[in-house]
């Protein structure tokens, strides 16, 4: 079905660069292990909720940077 094979390569095309970001800005096994399985299990609801997560964690006064780079731990 053609479709479905466009359906499924633009949600891979997301999903790829969605989830090296992720395994670049968590720090921990269980998380990156957590986050991957949501994103392969629901796609685009679990990498909505990531952004989402990500995005009322800055700061005040935050900055792009914030938003994408990994934040350093004291």
């Amino acid at each position: 079905i053609p479709w479905m094979v466009a359906t499924l390569k633009d949600l891979y095309a997301l999903m790829v660069p969605i989830m090296l970001w992720m395994f670049y800005k968590e720090s921990s096994l269980p998380a990156r292990a957590m986050w991957a399985l949501l994103f392969i299990t629901l796609g685009s609801i679990a990498t909505s909720a990531y952004i989402f997560l990500q995005l009322i964690r800055i700061p005040a006064g935050g900055t792009v940077e914030s938003f994408l780079l990994r934040t350093r731990r004291a």
